[in-house]
């Protein structure tokens, strides 16, 4: 399942226009049950946004500028959460994979993991380091966004 921030339906003229992401703009298709879903996931989806103003203005302070120097490219984000369950690869029985390899693309990514992990990071000498999940936390993974404003 994958959710965004509750907005009107883009009008065509805007989707058409020069921005792309307004076609994943709109209002949500929420599911019939269970009803406790919809006011749970809009209560997440505006706490991880608060939460991550403010990681975008300590990130922005650690590169030594001021707290609010990111906050213009954020006016509309485009935020996302996705509820999903990849089985245990023992669970699995077929040997595929539940994600492979990859760079986030966008700016910054916050997981929540449950006990079971399984996610890694590469890190700089090419090790796949296990991020070992933590109780009552999350990850946050900087996207190739960061790398191009930081660069």
């Amino acid at each position: 399942l994958e959710f965004g921030r509750e907005e009107a339906r883009p009008s065509i003229a805007r989707a058409e226009g020069g921005m792309l992401h307004s076609r994943l703009r709109g209002p949500n298709q929420w599911p019939a049950e269970p009803p406790s879903l919809k006011p749970l996931m809009l209560r997440w989806l505006q706490e991880m946004e608060e939460l991550s103003r403010r990681l975008t203005q300590a990130l922005s302070l650690s590169l030594g500028l001021e707290a609010t120097a990111l906050d213009h490219y954020f006016r509309e984000p485009h935020v996302q959460a996705k509820l999903v369950h990849y089985p245990p690869p023992q669970d699995r029985g077929d040997g595929s994979l539940g994600v492979g390899a990859h760079c986030d693309s966008g700016f910054l990514t916050l997981l929540w993991q449950d006990a079971s992990g399984g996610l890694e990071f590469l890190d700089a000498h090419g090790r796949w380091i296990p991020a070992t999940p933590q109780a009552a936390s999350l990850v946050c993974n900087l996207g190739e966004v960061v790398q191009l404003l930081s660069a």
